[in-house]
């Protein structure tokens, strides 16, 4: 043999074999600490995991199991003691991010052990594809693009417990292994398949590769299901509350066993329902039929594949959260254990054309889903992101907070934060629906009340969840929000649009609105525009601006309005800001905000409206300000009526406030 050969030989079992994972590793590195950068800096993460879980690692951290915000303890939620593991890289990075880039360090970990496996059967070249399509496959995605739950720590150490099994080094394999079972009470289970596969596949050692995993495992998921979680939720019948969502196969364990091991036509029939089907494909892609054949690899998926499988649950079906992430890794095992097991009988060609006929698919497959990763990336984030953080950067980081779901994440590195939704959504409003909550616990108060020790609110009004639940049920959800509103000891401390930063004993002149069965103007100041013969627009009045920040000046105005007749219409008004002889701003507002809606208007009634207008970017000139009207509910220009002198003003016509002159 030449010396090119040998150095040949040498480099392609050196550091060069492993640039492609070098490569992809860091470049997914980068693009993701970018993205989530982008999304949090945005307020893109608007619902409760991140916040939830952030919140109960700095809790913990100062020695406190409780979370405030859904009102649990750590471990009752799910017994993830890997929270203890993390704790003193949190303690270093006491930050809601830190949870979400060890969510990515751990699944960029697992490709590389992937990458390794691959490549110890395939070669260098097949291995790198392979690598590639993990960091694509569209499960992988969306778990890191959904905020952060424990069990998105798991794929590296599922790997790695795989690797372990496969090399035979039994001390690092019970290591790995002790660490995936503290990550969630479901995944013992994945060690028990383990077990299992150590009993046929180890027939000399069956004892510490089977029995001994096989047993602790079964042990430890009996004892943090049926006795851990419900001491810690101070519910014992916790395990029948979680098992509703497999009231298909039976409503107890014992009809479920049944229905599994003998009752095959009822199985059969449940397997075959559309939507269960459909969970399947969507999980695999085109990675199915190649990981069939693999079956003892899937074994190990086996229990989250079945839990996604049986459940009720949408999400647990959707391929858009980060249920059943911790299949994916065992799929891509099994696509390797293929196509090595097609190397052996059909050499390289046939491997290859395999290979490359999967990647095609899977790139197709990845590729039809570009839109919902924009959406999520895109949809949610906030376009006065900087005005938020001056919001933010203002409270005091001790106090009390309630707030809107998209500023959870930010504050919640603090002992009391409550979500905003908690006083209005009916699941915590609602006795009869509260206890079905997956996260209801013995403790909690029914129905949720916020406590008075809570200082400082921040809302914003455009946010998604409150805005749907008006839409759907503005019967039950407008008295309670309206309620929080009118309540006299909050007041408006800082706003912008339509994030307000409010606290208690402030002043009843800073309210967001006031509803009263009088005047709030003497008589003679009552010159006002009819807006269909529904409402009326008595004055409005413009208060001395002031800048925010450099690029922003807030316009403080108050509207004054009555309720001539109840009408189930909702109206808005088109801000239309005009300075050099062009309009720079027209900005559409619903008439008393979302939370005050005109349709919820009593007749008869006189509405305040507190409302802070933001320029952006503009320069020192004068300015005029507008308003014209639009009836929401019918989408058509209202008949407006100046009742003291008989004129018609349309958005062709719109009703000049004031002229204002910044002073920049």
């Amino acid at each position: 043999m030449d010396i090119k050969s040998i150095a040949h030989k040498k480099s392609a079992h050196g550091w060069l074999a492993y640039l492609p994972a070098i490569i992809f590793s860091t470049a997914a590195a980068f693009i993701w600490v970018i993205i989530i950068l982008y999304r949090y800096l945005n307020f893109g993460y608007n619902e409760i995991d991140l916040s939830f879980y952030a919140q109960g690692m700095w809790n913990l951290l100062h020695g406190n199991l409780h979370i405030s915000l859904i009102d649990l303890n750590l471990f009752a939620e799910h017994a993830s003691f890997i929270s203890l593991l993390i704790l003193p890289i949190y303690a270093v990075f006491q930050h809601p991010l830190t949870l979400v880039f060890m969510k990515i360090f751990s699944y960029i970990v697992a490709s590389i052990i992937i990458f390794q496996i691959a490549k110890e059967d395939l070669g260098v070249f097949p291995a790198s594809l392979v690598m590639l399509l993990y960091l694509l496959f569209p499960k992988n995605v969306f778990s890191i693009l959904y905020e952060f739950t424990f069990e998105s720590l798991a794929p590296a150490f599922l790997v790695f417990t795989y690797y372990f099994f496969r090399k035979g080094k039994y001390l690092k394999f019970c290591l790995s292994a002790i660490i995936v079972m503290s990550v969630r009470e479901n995944l013992p289970l994945i060690i028990a398949m383990f077990g299992i596969l150590g009993l046929f596949s180890r027939t000399k050692n069956s004892f510490k590769w089977g029995v001994l995993p096989l047993t602790i495992a079964l042990c430890i998921f009996l004892f943090e299901f049926r006795v851990f979680i419900p001491a810690m939720r101070s519910l014992p019948s916790y395990p029948e509350h979680y098992i509703q969502r497999y009231a298909s196969l039976g409503h107890n364990s014992k009809e479920i066993l049944e229905t599994l091991f003998f009752n095959p036509i009822k199985l059969w029939n449940i397997i075959i329902e559309p939507e269960r089907l459909s969970y399947v494909f969507s999980l695999f892609g085109p990675l199915l039929i190649p990981a069939l054949f693999s079956p003892h690899i899937l074994l190990l998926a086996s229990p989250i594949i079945t839990q996604g499988f049986f459940s009720s649950s949408m999400p647990e079906h959707s391929l858009y959260y980060y249920y059943s992430v911790n299949a994916v890794p065992f799929i891509f095992l099994a696509l390797i254990n293929t196509l090595y097991l097609i190397k052996r009988f059909f050499k390289n060609s046939g491997m290859y054309f395999v290979l490359l006929c999967i990647a095609s698919l899977s790139i197709i497959n990845d590729f039809k889903y570009r839109k919902d990763y924009l959406d999520i990336i895109n949809n949610n984030k906030k376009d006065n992101a900087s005005t938020c953080w001056k919001f933010i950067k203002s409270i005091p980081n001790k106090e009390k907070i309630v707030a809107t779901y998209r500023f959870l994440p930010a504050l919640s590195q603090r002992k009391f934060l409550f979500s905003f939704g908690k006083i209005y959504e009916e699941n915590y409003q609602n006795p009869n629906n509260f206890k079905f909550l997956p996260l209801y616990s013995g403790n909690m108060t029914l129905p949720f009340v916020l406590p008075d020790y809570v200082n400082y609110a921040l809302i914003d009004l455009s946010d998604q969840w409150l805005v749907s639940d008006i839409y759907y049920n503005p019967a039950a959800t407008l008295p309670r929000v309206q309620k929080f509103f009118l309540n006299k000891g909050w007041g408006v401390l800082q706003a912008a649009d339509d994030v307000i930063l409010m606290k208690k004993d402030l002043d009843n002149n800073s309210k967001l609105v006031d509803v009263s069965n009088t005047p709030f103007l003497p008589e003679e100041e009552q010159i006002s525009w009819s807006i269909d013969n529904s409402i009326a627009l008595i004055t409005a009045r413009i208060y001395p601006i002031y800048s925010l920040d450099k690029d922003t000046t807030i316009v403080p105005i108050t509207f004054y309005w009555k309720s001539l007749e109840q009408t189930n219409d909702k109206y808005l008004m088109r801000f239309i800001i005009q300075g050099a002889g062009k309009v720079i701003y027209m900005p559409w507002r619903e008439i008393g905000y979302v939370v005050f809606p005109t349709s919820s208007w009593e007749k008869s009634s006189f509405i305040k409206q507190n409302y802070w207008l933001p320029l952006s970017s503009v320069s020192k000139e004068e300015y005029s300000i507008s308003i014209s009207f639009w009836n929401g509910s019918k989408q058509l220009n209202p008949y407006v009526t100046d009742l003291s002198l008989s004129k018609v003003d349309s958005i062709a016509n719109p009703i000049l406030i004031d002229k204002i002159k910044l002073n920049r």
